[in-house]
């Protein structure tokens, strides 16, 4: 079973991978970094103080994070994220490419070993080390892939992670597009 390390998993959920330029100070400077100097001038401004609020809170009670930590999670990344800007967009199809060959590569060999996931079924020592080699393979984009995403990120500010999920009361936070002023990675689990 596929476990997911920092992130939410559940059915409507969305995991952000943030640069915060610069950590804010107040709820004011939040608001500012998220909407811009005319945040207030917006219709919908109790929604976005209550955004703000929010993530100000986030920022406050959190710690930069590193994306390097975990495979899971920038396979997740690779696999998963919906919207991003154009410079990590290019750098994640980059690492998509070689990582499709892979999964190609080991759906071959589940038609000529049969189901690797089979737990009755024994497993050759050729087909083991044939699956170690596209493993390490594997781990191998992803930790350059986890390098380039990073060193691009780091450029923009410290590194921070958001999960939110609608079943928590989170939806705004969760679909809408609240990073888009910054370098952001938005992976949704829907």
């Amino acid at each position: 079973m596929k476990t997911r390390n920092g992130f939410v998993s559940n059915s409507s959920s969305s995991s952000f991978i943030v640069a915060i330029p610069e950590v804010p100070k107040t709820i004011e400077d939040t608001m500012v970094m998220l909407f811009g100097k005319n945040w207030k001038r917006r219709k919908d401004r109790d929604i976005a103080f209550a955004v703000g609020a929010r993530v100000f809170s986030d920022i406050f009670f959190k710690t930069p994070s590193s994306i390097t930590a975990s495979n899971y999670l920038v396979c997740d990344l690779l696999d998963y994220a919906t919207y991003t800007t154009r410079v990590l967009k290019k750098i994640i199809n980059t690492y998509k490419k070689p990582l499709t060959k892979i999964i190609k590569r080991e759906n071959q060999l589940d038609e000529k070993y049969g189901d690797w996931w089979d737990y009755k079924r024994e497993i050759t020592e050729e087909e083991k080390q044939v699956r170690q080699k596209l493993e390490d393979k594997r781990i191998a984009i992803l930790r350059e892939a986890a390098s380039a995403i990073v060193e691009e990120l780091e450029k923009y500010g410290s590194i921070y992670i958001f999960e939110y999920a609608d079943d928590r009361g989170e939806a705004v936070l969760e679909q809408e597009k609240i990073f888009k002023r910054l370098e952001y990675i938005q992976i949704s689990h829907h």
